[in-house]
């Protein structure tokens, strides 16, 4: 845990509701940000690991204490999610279309190709 990385791997202990215990991505370019400091600052594209979800939390799905896994590309306003999709399937050899997957749009339209059992 280094100071304030929020980058490539991040992890960190939370008990405090809608606080990412991990995160997984790398920065969101074109949100740069110069703060007061003379720093810059960006968003962050990736996975966010939440385990102590308050209702409505990152999404209106959300309900209290659940946990929660969301995807977004850093793009809206305070890193939300803009109009990333997110890909869950195999990486398949020659790029066989006979090997399936899931993707879910940024409206949360989720597509299945392959069996759902």
């Amino acid at each position: 845990n280094i100071a304030k990385p929020r980058a490539a791997l991040d992890v960190r202990g939370s008990n405090v509701y809608n606080r990412p215990a991990a995160l997984i991505g790398a920065r969101a370019m074109g949100t740069e940000l110069m703060t007061g400091s003379g720093l810059w600052q960006y968003q962050t594209q990736g996975l966010l690991f939440v385990p102590k979800l308050a209702n409505n939390g990152y999404n209106q799905i959300s309900q209290q204490n659940d946990q929660g896994i969301f995807y977004t590309d850093g793009k809206g306003s305070d890193g939300a999610n803009l109009d990333g999709d997110l890909v869950i399937a195999p990486w398949v050899e020659n790029n066989d279309p006979n090997k399936g997957g899931m993707r879910m749009d940024k409206d949360g339209n989720t597509e299945f190709h392959g069996t759902l059992k």
